[in-house]
């Protein structure tokens, strides 16, 4: 372990410089850039350039903080793995090991994930200020619960006084929580994450003119019943919970996913720039709204559910052959709902995809024994059959047509792991 901090205490020695350059200048060029493209009062703008001011001197104090420590931590470290005794000491807190170099007050948090590598955070002291952030996007109230909501379902929790609260280390995440939590901030860099990839700060900000609507042990939840009823809402779960993912429109609830319908993606574009708040989006680089962008479907795709996960139809004309799949983040969910269909009788190809996704892939024979149990496929199917207008030449086209033009009767809906009628010999090869 102590290995490992080493080797990623001098990597983000090397590059510390560049991050908090990096930093103040996203924030300087950002807030120069909603300046000039809203219409704000002068009043707007000196509160905007002022909050502008106390990111770019957080920046400096915690620079200067983690350029004072990380030599003193590598050199440490280097000294106690070449043999050197009480150069390193280490103590248990809890599920964490603090990793204290000899003689200082301050020390390493270091711990480690059920899935994953090590985790090690530089704490940052005393760190903060106050400012404010104007309302740039001039919500209506029910458009600002909305946003609300997401932001509280996901990322968002609250104070022992009941205000609101956002941790994090994305800048463009803090603007866009900001924005919906506009008014008086109090900002604090609360540590450096020392990252395999690359360091990072981390941030916390509570809202001072503001009071948590959603507390409690429910409070997430019903925020979470608000955010999907709504665009804003989904939107702004998705900008908190959200993975960036190539083909799928997912949030993570829990050790959960939960996938949403990419026919909704153009509603909630739609919603945000009519609010101008997809506007503030697009200025702060926000990279998950870009990759929610990409994701509007451009051939209205045709999708049915099976234990919470969207699989896309597909039909092909030439080949006539029907498959359907959906894409899971690790081997370990892809296999365990492949374990729920061969529970009905479904047979599922899984397979890895890029590297770093997993397919759940359903040949067509497949698709159709769901079409027979569950009503959504068979609606699937009727929709598949409409948009590829298909015709009924081959088994698997005159299945799908039938299953798309009429359920089957009751005593057929107990599965038949064949594909609803009974045949002699053989199955059709699907």
């Amino acid at each position: 372990m102590l290995r490992e901090l080493l080797e990623r205490s001098r990597k983000a020695l090397a590059e510390l410089d560049n991050l908090f350059s990096e930093s103040k200048r996203y924030f300087d060029e950002v807030i120069n850039n909603i300046t000039r493209e809203f219409k704000l009062t002068e009043e707007e703008v000196n509160e905007l350039n002022w909050f502008k001011e106390t990111m770019l001197e957080l920046l400096d104090r915690a620079h200067t903080q983690a350029r004072e420590r990380l030599p003193k931590l590598v050199a440490a470290l280097e000294k106690h793995l070449e043999g050197g005794e009480g150069a390193v000491t280490l103590e248990r807190f809890r599920k964490v090991l603090r990793v204290r170099p000899a003689g200082e007050s301050w020390f390493i948090s270091a711990w480690l994930p059920s899935r994953g590598s090590w985790r090690f955070m530089l704490r940052i002291h005393g760190v903060s200020g106050k400012t404010v952030f104007p309302d740039v996007v001039r919500w209506s109230p029910a458009d600002l619960e909305s946003a609300q909501a997401g932001w509280r379902a996901s990322d968002e929790s609250y104070s022992k006084t009941g205000r609101p609260v956002m941790g994090t280390t994305h800048p463009w995440q803090l603007l866009a929580w900001s924005a919906t939590r506009y008014g008086r901030l109090y900002i604090a860099i609360m540590a450096l994450h020392l990252n395999k990839q690359r360091p990072s700060i981390e941030w916390q900000l509570v809202a001072k003119d503001w009071m948590q609507q959603w507390c409690g042990p429910g409070g997430k939840q019903r925020a979470r019943e608000i955010a999907r009823a709504n665009p804003l809402g989904l939107l702004t779960l998705y900008l908190g919970d959200g993975h960036k993912h190539p083909e799928a429109f997912a949030v993570s609830i829990g050790s959960d996913d939960e996938y949403y319908s990419l026919a909704s993606i153009p509603g909630i574009v739609r919603k945000a720039y009519e609010t101008a708040y997809g506007k503030l989006l697009d200025i702060i680089r926000c990279d998950k709204w870009l990759a929610l962008k990409n994701l509007t479907p451009k051939r209205d795709p045709v999708h049915a559910a099976f234990n919470g996960r969207i699989f896309w139809l597909c039909y092909s004309h030439s080949a006539a052959l029907l498959n359907a799949r959906t894409v899971t983040k690790s081997e370990k969910e892809a296999r365990e709902c492949a374990q729920l269909l061969a529970a009905l009788g479904v047979q599922a190809n899984v397979y890895k995809w890029l590297n770093k996704y997993w397919v759940i892939h359903l040949k067509g024979r497949e698709v159709l024994k769901l079409a027979e149990r569950f009503p959504e496929w068979r609606n699937a199917l009727r929709e598949l059959a409409e948009k590829k207008k298909i015709e009924p030449r081959g088994p698997v086209a005159r299945k799908l047509l039938e299953l798309a033009e009429s359920p089957p009767p009751p005593s057929s809906k107990a599965f038949n792991p064949n594909g609803g009628r009974k045949r002699g010999g053989r199955s059709p090869a699907w």
